[in-house]
């Protein structure tokens, strides 16, 4: 079974690479274009200044290519569940050419360009970044398609059903020259028939579908079979959420209305699936930790006083360690160790088994720990885990694994907080939810800013932490 982690850092180093490769490509079919317009026999043609040098271009070519790249982001081109996708993709190049066309145009009528661009370099501009970006997009896919990589970038599917459907998903996903996806087998009664028509393996009765994506790297579940009641859905689509797959139905098997959905193929099959979220897709994650980073500088440096003045106080009044370590859950249920300024008395971690957040009035919290708390002070060393990327400063607040292990089988939909880095601080935070309050309301704070994430929510948490100190004890 392929590690997740080497999976998303591989995924993330193409990504990376598409990104880059991209810039290179539009940046050179730009100078292309310009070239064409005014260094070739072309020149003769309209009204086209010979001796027109390409440096008062650059500002507006500078700008031109930083649209190119956002508008080619904002189609999700940089989505790690398109890697593979070379159709989808082509498509997304013209479509984003085609915008930036229509809109340099609108503008070029109501704005006087200095100096002033040439129409039919526009045009040319238009057809090379086309022609450029889609022949260095179908190299790469090329590459990737022999490269050690692609075991890693291919999206695993597990079939619900032995069905004439599933045997027909199965055979275009197994015929598709592209390799988007890989069938990991069908779990369902046993089919001699799929079994021997598309040589895939039988993974067990869909009662064991817990044990199955425990046990096997899934990323996609689809669900084939007909009559399915709502509340066998409703559990599907919760071990789904809970192991983090990807829950896809066919359109004749849908039995429940679900906001979100959206018409998908897998390998030319109409499916239903739910559609990447905005605080996933590969620009925002590069922007959020961006700001992630250049935030946890700032708070180390700016913290590091408060830091010293808080642990000799902590010294003081109980003597023991100044940080505290402890376990905890974050991004796609990976652990990591998290670090805060100690609150409690020494060795207090030993009962946080016995309730899952701290205790109004805990007599545990030392004098000075409980004025930390109030103020959050005794989160400021976690700048470092925000730092390492085992936090963002913004995110569902993280918890122990015994409680997440407790929690998940207990609370609905507990799993979706788990895919996005868990954060410093967070949308329930600021809304009281803290400490020993409702846990299924917290959730559902946590889940409405996973659906609704945008920079100016999470500017506005940052800020408001310092002042909504409700249930903070």
């Amino acid at each position: 079974m392929i590690e997740r982690r080497s999976v998303r850092n591989a995924q993330n180093r193409v990504l990376a690479l598409e990104f880059v490769g991209d810039l290179g490509a539009t940046a050179f079919a730009l100078v292309l274009a310009y070239a064409l317009r005014f260094k070739t026999f072309l020149v003769n043609y309209g009204n086209a200044d010979p001796h027109q040098q390409i440096e008062p271009y650059f500002p507006l070519l500078v700008i031109a290519i930083g649209f190119f790249m956002c508008t080619f982001a904002y189609l999700g081109m940089y989505s790690n569940r398109r890697i593979l996708h070379i159709h989808r993709n082509v498509t997304s190049i013209v479509k984003g050419s085609t915008f930036w066309l229509f809109l340099f145009l609108s503008l070029s009528l109501a704005i006087k360009f200095e100096p002033q661009v040439s129409r039919v370099f526009v045009a040319f501009s238009y057809l090379s970044v086309i022609a450029t970006l889609v022949m260095w997009r179908w190299l790469l896919h090329k590459m990737l398609l022999k490269s050690p990589w692609l075991p890693e970038l291919q999206q695993r599917v597990v079939i619900l059903g032995s069905n004439e459907t599933a045997i027909e998903i199965a055979a275009a996903v197994n015929q598709d020259e592209h390799l988007p996806y890989f069938i990991n087998g069908y779990v369902g009664e046993p089919s001699p028939a799929i079994e021997d028509s598309i040589h895939i393996e039988n993974l067990g009765p869909e009662s064991s579908l817990d044990s199955i994506f425990e046990n096997s790297d899934t990323d996609i579940l689809i669900v084939t079979e007909q009559n399915v009641t709502n509340e066998r859905m409703v559990k599907i689509a919760s071990l789904c959420e809970k192991h983090h797959v990807e829950f896809k139905i066919t359109p004749s098997s849908f039995q429940v209305f679900l906001s979100g959905l959206q018409l998908q193929n897998v390998s030319g099959v109409p499916i239903l699936g739910i559609e990447e979220l905005p605080i996933n897709r590969f620009i925002n994650r590069i922007l959020k930790r961006w700001v992630d980073i250049m935030g946890a500088l700032i708070g180390l440096v700016a913290s590091t006083p408060i830091m010293l003045v808080l642990g000799l106080l902590t010294k003081r009044e109980n003597s023991g360690p100044v940080f505290f370590h402890q376990e905890r859950v974050g991004e796609r249920g990976r652990t990591f160790k998290m670090i805060k300024l100690r609150s409690m008395k020494a060795g207090a971690e030993s009962e946080d088994h016995l309730n899952q957040s701290t205790l109004r009035e805990d007599p545990r919290v030392l004098r000075i720990g409980r004025t930390m708390r109030q103020w959050n002070l005794d989160e400021l060393p976690q700048f470092w885990n925000v730092l390492k990327g085992d936090m963002s400063l913004v995110g569902p607040r993280p918890e122990r694994l015994f409680h997440v292990e407790k929690l998940v089988d207990e609370i609905p939909h507990y799993g979706v907080r788990h895919i996005v880095k868990p954060g410093l601080t967070g949308w329930a935070q600021i809304n009281g939810l803290r400490g020993d309050t409702d846990l299924i309301e917290r959730i559902q704070y946590d889940i409405f800013y996973i659906e609704n994430w945008s920079y100016w929510m999470d500017f506005y948490i940052l800020m408001m932490t310092f002042f909504k100190k409700k249930n903070a004890y």
